[in-house]
């Protein structure tokens, strides 16, 4: 296989971080959710899934900052229903 030195997009990073938590690889998952992070620090859905990946690895506190950046996100961007799930981690993560 030929290696390139393409950068990788941040949807990628994203694709990447969903297959390794599927695996179960929380670690992995959450340095790709970072990755992504870096190069689109808007998406929402990337701050929520890497909120996902932190509490899998016991990270509460890094799971909680995920979850109000997510929510602060979802605000902004209209979507409500996300709003409101990322909310309710973040009430459970609060208790």
């Amino acid at each position: 296989m030929k290696l390139t030195n393409k950068p990788i997009s941040a949807d990628q990073y994203l694709k990447l971080g969903a297959v390794m938590a599927e695996k179960g690889d929380y670690i992995e998952a959450a340095a790709n959710y970072t990755q992504a992070l870096l190069l689109n620090p808007e998406n929402a859905h990337i701050y929520a899934n890497r909120g996902l990946a932190r509490i899998s690895l016991g990270d509460y506190r890094g799971a909680f900052e995920d979850y109000q950046m997510a929510a602060k996100l979802f605000l902004e961007q209209g979507n409500i229903v996300n709003h409101q799930v990322a909310l309710g981690y973040i009430q459970k993560l609060q208790s």
